[in-house]
This record gives structure tokens, sequence and C-alpha cells, in this order.
């Protein structure tokens, strides 16, 4: 078992766990993976103290998902994107 924290939450899970496999359990509708604070693909085995963030289109997440490291893409799309970049 490996510790991770998913939203903002600590979790146990098994080695060798996906990133694809996190979502199925935790949130299948999740449009958005990310890893350590960058997008990441499904296949990605997560490691102890990795920080996920599952976010649906759309959704907006809570204020200390946004304050997180992890969150450090998302924060910088929303500039860009209300900057006409």
């Amino acid at each position: 078992m490996i510790k991770i924290l998913v939203n903002e939450h600590s979790q146990s899970i098994p080695t060798n766990t996906t990133v694809s496999k996190l979502r199925d359990q935790e949130k299948p509708d999740a449009d958005v993976i990310v890893v350590n604070g960058y997008p990441c693909v499904e296949d990605y085995i997560l490691k102890e103290g990795d920080q996920v963030v599952l976010i649906r289109k759309g959704e907006i997440p809570q204020m200390a998902e946004l304050e997180s490291p992890a969150s450090s893409w998302y924060r910088a799309y929303r500039v860009n994107s209300h900057a006409g970049v």
C-alpha cells in the first residue's frame, strides 16, 4: 500500500495502481486528471506521496484543491483563458 492525496484527502491505495483505476473508483465522470501539478496520462502508475486532482469539465474545484501545488496548471489556465490567450 502507498499513501497519496486525492482532491486534498489522504488515501492508502494498492501499489501499482494506475491513475485511470483510481479515477474509475473515486470519480468515474472526471474528465481532467492532474498528478503533482501536471495533466497526466491514464496509464501512469501512482507513487507514494503523489497528489491527484480529479475534475469534471464545467465543475468548479473547491478552494483547497485550487490552492494546492497539484492545481497550479489550473490557475495558469484560468488566468490565460480570461486574458484571451
